[in-house]
Parts: C-alpha cells; structure tokens; sequence
C-alpha cells in the first residue's frame, strides 16, 4: 500500500509547484493598457508595440474603438494568453474619419475630425470597462491625439502614463502641451505651409500668425468643449487637464524633423512602424511585375483609395495613369476603390499588398498622400517620396520630407500629369535626393544601443515601471502659468521702472522750481 501511495503522492507534489509556477508572471510583468486612437492606421503602429510588450513579459490589454475594423486581422496573429482585447462601442464607423478628412481636403491649416474625436472621448469616458481596466493597471500607454485617453486617465486615476505621439513634434499644439521648447523663430508651426527653417521675413510673419491663432483657438474652442464633456463625467467639477504622462515619446528622428532643443521628459524613438521585408513574403504569382522588369518598380499608395475620384477628376486621374505609361518603369498600385479603365500594362492594381515591399531591394520611389506609416517605412528603407497631400497632417509631413530633401511634393488636388512626370524622373535620377534618402536610412537603422524603435518603447516603459520619472520632469509643470512664464517678474521689474521713473520726474520738477523760482505743473 504504502509503495503505491508514495508515486502518487510525488506526482501530486509535482503537479502543485507545476500549477504554482504557472499562475506567477514574471517577477518585471506589470498591467499595461494601451488606447490608441481610431484611425487605421495608427493602431497598426500600437499592435507593434504590443507585441514588443508582450515578449518583455508584461500582460496587455488593447482598447479600441469599434469604429476601427480591422482588415487583416493584426490582433489575431498575437498569440499570448497574456494579451487581451476591449472594444468600447462608438457611434462611429470608419468612414465617418474618411469622410470628416475629406471635408478639409487641400487646406493645410484646417485640423480634420475634431467633432469626431469629441464624440470618441465621450465614448470612452462612458464605458465603465476602459474606466475599471485602468484603473486596475500598472501602466496606461495613450495616442496623443486621443485626449480622450487622457480624459480617463485623470477619471481612472491612472498610477502611471506614457504619451506616444506618431506624427512627432507637431508643433504648435502638443509642444505648448507637453511644455517642449518651440522657437517659432525658425520652426516650421503645423499648418503654416512652410518646409524650411531657413524663412523670410513673410514666411516668418505667417509663422508667427499661425503659432498664436492655435493658441487663441485652444482657449475659445478646445478648452470649452473639453469642459462640455468632463462636465458630464468628473463628479468633483473641472479637472486638471495639464500633462499626466510620466514620458513623451515622439516617434519621430531629426534627421526627418526640425532640430530644436528638448526637454529630459521628450525621447525621440525614431519611426514607429517600419517592418523588412522577409524572404518569401512577395510572391512571384502575386507580384509578377517585380520579376519582369530590371529597371525596379514604383510603388502607388493612398488613404481613400474609394473616394480618389472625389478628391481629383477624371480627367486628372486618366492624366495620372496615362503619365505611368509614358515611363520605363513598372507601377504597383495599392488600390481598393472603383475599378479603373484603361490600366496600362506597366501599372499592377492590388488590393492586398504587404506593408513591407517598401524595403524590397527593387523599389526606386514611393508615390503616396504622406500618411505616418508610409513616410516611415521610406524614411527607414531610404526610398525617395513623391508626396501628394490630401490633409492637413500630410501636408505637415509632406512639408518635412521637402525640408530634408528626401523627394517632391503637390498637393493632390494640384497634381497633373506633366508635374507628375517630371517629380518621377527628378527623385529617381537626382543623386542628391538619392543621398540624402539613403543617408537619412543610416541615421534611422543607428538607434541608441542597438535598439530598433519598438524595442526602445519597451525599455522606456520598464523605465517608467521601475523608477518613474519625477527626475526628468522639469519644474515648470508644477507652475502657474503666470509663475512658470516669469509674467509675474515682468509686472514687478515694470512696476521698479515705473517708480524709479516717478521718483526720477519728481526730483528733475523739484530742482527745476529750486533753479527757476517758480513752480512748474508737474502733470
């Protein structure tokens, strides 16, 4: 009896440290939640992150609005059971954000779908789940341009928070936000349509105007609209809307932005989303035009593939396409609209291309409206851009590209068939464009220690985790305004000078009447 006992009582013992081990994470594992906001393609870049999360041990969960639809199925291919996923219900649909972009198509100054973002944040602050999960976490991970994230995290009272903005410094908004030096003296403001630091005297003077509009419409309109809604869920009256984050992380590198001096709080991580492409990924059979030509290939992408027609007529469409034909070069084109007619043999229309043929050694230039994802993957796999912009974003990133000589750019409304022509021939033949794109390349594959930009997103977060950053935030966020700005010692210094001048005016009158004899009016 007793030898029968002993194997089984082993095997209990074995089966509870098995069953103990399993249920312990980690001992670095933190609760991280991350809240992108609801454009496409800008949670793609956060799925990145996720995975990167993941492999460090840390147990994710990804808050979305079911506004996104995800096409390929990105959240399905992580395969962790440390991952989970909520979806807070929207009153949008995806095209709504198409839609509210295409309203301000061609104006660089105009910021798109700002009553859509309103309605996301009032979304989200409804939903009791996204309040409890972050509550519950160690770590909220937030898209700044979802403030609604920001919004919950002061409902939730968040214990820690990293801010990631794709699109970099985009001054002047985030900058005047997160307190980052922006001298307005030579960098470009986002929606003053300039692409040099090297400004006139008029670029300047538009510079300036648009640096100060921003502010006076982020006090008469952003302020009181954000107050409509937190009135609605703050118990306890108006909240602190100032930066809760404990880093800002800028996905973005100087050699494809503006340099200007940055506070310890910023780290600049480089371009988020950029993937290589891997052995076997492009087929012969799904990409034949690859393989059938020795001069490379050109690839085509645009956001609203199923409204180009809205954006550019006809006839300048039919213009596009007969251009591509004119040229030696094979066309891929990432297209999912209404069918085109007329397709010459040059041009390969695809409604499924991998995101990564950016980095294939056959690519000679990449024609694009300058979304985030596309001007990094060029910008990391050093192919020149011919940047058609379509909204005040692009035209922002467009502006860059033109800054550090990385290729050309119209906006798409203004493009025709001859510009087009040209723009290809110049980015693909100009060794100077050609350099700078491959030179830029370098910069961004030379990351600190290594580290590729997901990786260093991940080292930030074990940072925060491990030793917060009250040591890297300066001062100035736990200023009044008026103390943090020295407004306070401006009036005092006036205030000196205005009696030392009245003290100086009375003595002049004083000896003036001693001299002359006779008093003066002193007023």
């Amino acid at each position: 009896m007793t030898s029968v006992c002993k194997p089984l009582i082993h095997l209990c013992n074995i089966f509870a440290i098995a069953l103990i081990f399993s249920s312990i994470q980690p001992a670095n594992s933190a609760k991280v939640v991350i809240i992108p906001f609801s454009y496409y393609t800008h949670t793609f870049s956060f799925i990145q992150i996720t995975h990167q999360l993941l492999k460090q041990g840390h147990d994710v969960t990804f808050v979305i609005s079911s506004a996104v639809k995800f096409q390929h199925g990105e959240l399905n291919t992580v395969d962790s059971t440390q991952f989970h996923f909520h979806s807070f219900k929207s009153q949008l649909i995806e095209d709504d954000f198409n839609r509210c972009r295409l309203a301000v198509k061609g104006n660089s100054y105009v910021a798109p779908c700002l009553d859509e973002a309103y309605k996301e944040a009032d979304a989200i602050l409804s939903d009791e789940k996204a309040r409890h999960l972050v509550q519950e976490s160690d770590l909220l991970i937030c898209e700044f341009s979802f403030f609604g994230c920001n919004l919950l995290s002061r409902v939730s009272n968040a214990s820690r928070q990293i801010d990631i903005n794709l699109a970099g410094f985009l001054d002047p908004g985030p900058t005047a936000y997160y307190k980052v030096p922006n001298p307005i003296a030579y960098v470009p403001q986002h929606g003053a349509d300039i692409g040099t630091t090297n400004m006139t005297i008029l670029q300047r003077l538009q510079n300036f105007w648009v640096y100060w509009a921003a502010k006076v419409y982020f006090m008469i309109d952003t302020i009181p609209r954000t107050y409509r809604i937190t009135r609605k869920h703050f118990q306890n009256g108006f909240p602190d809307l100032s930066p809760k984050a404990s880093l800002y992380l800028l996905a973005t590198d100087f050699s494809i932005d503006y340099a200007r001096p940055y506070t310890p709080f910023v780290k600049l991580i480089g371009p988020v989303f950029v993937t290589s492409l891997n052995a076997g990924t492009v087929k012969e059979k799904e990409t034949p035009i690859i393989q059938d030509t020795d001069l490379g290939f050109i690839l085509v992408s645009f956001d609203f593939d199923g409204y180009l027609q809205e954006i550019i007529d006809r006839n300048t469409l039919r213009d596009i396409i007969n251009t591509f034909s004119k040229l030696p070069y094979k066309f891929i084109w990432h297209y999912n609209g209404p069918s085109l007619s007329l397709v010459p043999t040059n041009v390969y229309i695809t409604s499924q291309l991998p995101w990564n043929l950016v980095s294939h050694s056959k690519i000679k230039a990449f024609i694009t409206n300058c979304k985030i994802i596309d001007v990094h993957q060029a910008s990391y796999h050093g192919v020149p851009i011919i940047g058609l912009p379509i909204t005040n974003e692009n035209f922002y990133l467009a502006h860059r590209m033109e800054h550090v000589n990385k290729g050309k750019f119209t906006p798409m409304q203004f493009v025709n068939g001859t510009w087009l022509y040209y723009a290809i021939q110049q980015v693909i033949e100009d060794e100077y464009i050609i350099d700078n794109s491959r030179q830029i390349a370098s910069i961004l594959h030379h990351r600190p220690n290594n580290l590729s930009s997901v990786e260093e997103v991940g080292y930030w977060v074990d940072y925060v985790l491990n030793h917060g950053t009250k040591h890297l935030k300066p001062e100035e966020f736990n200023m009044f305004w008026i103390i943090a700005g020295s407004y306070d010692m401006y009036i005092i210094v006036l205030g000196i000078l205005y009696m030392i001048w009245r003290i100086v005016k009375s003595l002049l009158f004083s000896c003036c009447t001693a001299v002359f004899g006779k008093k003066i009016k002193t007023d």
